[in-house]
């Protein structure tokens, strides 16, 4: 990723687990945490220090179990936002990273809601805006 860093408090989201994938041809990949969720209609992927361990075209080859497998119990240790185009990556406490590719100026990238009232979206463009 490039781009200069957001200021934003994620500090809800660390040490949350996921509990639960959600994906199907009727909506986009939802993660639910322990204490909100995520939902993303960009790019993504899924990497470790060993390269890339599932990416979001490769639902139709290997399936959702896999990716259920390889996410769900998954701690999250530290969030980092990009601003210039609003990319996000979710890093795990294995040391694996969940990284958003913002990749339309027509549509929302994703949405990282937590039920302490925190709302971030990611905008037409790589915009973002807060919801209180």
């Amino acid at each position: 990723m490039n781009g200069i860093k957001s200021n934003i408090n994620f500090s809800h989201f660390v040490n949350q687990k996921i509990k639960m994938i959600i994906i199907d041809d009727n909506r986009p990949l939802t993660v639910y945490f322990t204490k909100g969720q995520l939902i993303v209609e960009c790019s993504w992927r899924l990497t470790s220090n060993e390269g890339i361990l599932y990416g979001s075209s490769d639902i139709v080859e290997l399936g959702l179990k896999k990716l259920k497998k390889l996410l769900e119990k998954k701690v999250v240790v530290n969030i980092h936002h990009y601003q210039h185009v609003s990319d996000l990556i979710i890093e795990f406490d294995d040391q694996t990273y969940l990284e958003l590719f913002h990749n339309s100026c027509y549509y929302e990238g994703w949405e990282l809601i937590g039920e302490n009232g925190f709302h971030l979206v990611s905008l037409p463009g790589g915009s973002y805006t807060e919801f209180d």
